[in-house]
Formats: structure tokens, C-alpha cells, sequence
């Protein structure tokens, strides 16, 4: 089961909730608790990235989740991005969950899937520069 930070609210709470469990499905270790850094929503779509941390507010183990390899290697971080789609009946569904990605995982998803791109952090910041 996977708890979410109590700072968050109405519509942010469903999609985490939702992210929540296929996040810990895919962990399949200790509870992890979602501590969200970004949360849009827009036309049926939300998308998140969240830390992991442990119940007890400390790091999340890694090391005895799915994602042990992955860490062991420096390939994987306590992590989350999530997008999510409300269904016709109006349900939260996952679309796409990355976890651990040490990199941005999302940067196709707008077009991959049709979601808005106002709903994804700017990615300027991540854009290779030109060079002359």
C-alpha cells in the first residue's frame, strides 16, 4: 500500500491514490510514501512526479524493492512520473508510470498519448542546446 503526503487535496488525491497503487505494485517492497513535487490537471488528463519515501519519512530502500538492480547501479532514484486519464465513466486510470528514472521519462508522453502539453513541467531546462 502506498500512503500520500497529507498536504495534498480533491482531484490530486484520486490521481495519487490511483498512481499510488500501480507504483507499489510495481515496487513490490516496503509501503512507499508519494511526496508529489509537481501535480497538473487539464481535460481529463493529470500528471505527477513524486518522491518516494518511506513510512517513516526517511528514504525509501531501494535495495529491497524491484528497483534494487537498478539503484545498485546508479541507474535508479526514488522516483516517480506518472500520467493519468479519467476514463468515459469519469475513473482515474494510469496511462504510463515510470519509476527510478534517473532521467525524464516523460518528455514524449504529450504526444505519445494525446495529453495536453500545458499539464508538463517546461522542459527547456532538459533540451539538448544548439550548438554552433
Amino acid at each position: 500500500m502506498v500512503s500520500v503526503d497529507q498536504a495534498v487535496a480533491g482531484v490530486e488525491v484520486e490521481v495519487l491514490a490511483v498512481v499510488g497503487a500501480a507504483a507499489q505494485a510495481q515496487l513490490s517492497g516496503p509501503t512507499a510514501t508519494l511526496v508529489p513535487d509537481h501535480f497538473a490537471e487539464a481535460d481529463g488528463w493529470a500528471f505527477v512526479t513524486a518522491a518516494l519515501r518511506a513510512e517513516d519519512g526517511g528514504a525509501y530502500p531501494l535495495e529491497r524493492s524491484s528497483l534494487a538492480q537498478r539503484a545498485q547501479a546508479g541507474e535508479a532514484e526514488a522516483r516517480l512520473s506518472a500520467l493519468a486519464g479519467r476514463d468515459a465513466s469519469g475513473v482515474w486510470r494510469v496511462v504510463s508510470l515510470d519509476l527510478g528514472s534517473t532521467d525524464v521519462p516523460w518528455l514524449t508522453w504529450p504526444d505519445r498519448y494525446a495529453a495536453p502539453a500545458a499539464i508538463f513541467p517546461a522542459t527547456s531546462a532538459y533540451e539538448v542546446p544548439a550548438w554552433d
